[in-house]
């Protein structure tokens, strides 16, 4: 946890005055890293988790992209 939050404090230090364009692809960088290792850990391995364990997981990837969705109609919004 405090591994991330360091992480997170540089990453907004070296982007602090960077355009939006960079800080929206960065973000959408991060929001593919983590759609793929959520759809990899279900495509490898599930069954090994249980029914309830193994809807969860997909609900957190269906979460997932359509949070990057809203974060790319929203970034588009804003440059109109």
């Amino acid at each position: 946890m405090f591994i991330e939050k360091l992480k997170l404090f540089y990453l907004r230090w070296k982007y602090r005055n960077a355009p939006p364009e960079i800080i929206l692809q960065k973000t959408l960088e991060n929001a593919d890293k983590t759609i793929d290792a959520l759809e990899n850990a279900w495509l490898h391995r599930p069954d090994d988790l249980p029914l309830e364990a193994q809807k969860q997981l997909q609900d957190t990837i269906e979460q997932a992209k359509e949070l990057r969705r809203q974060i790319q109609e929203s970034f588009r919004k804003n440059k109109s």
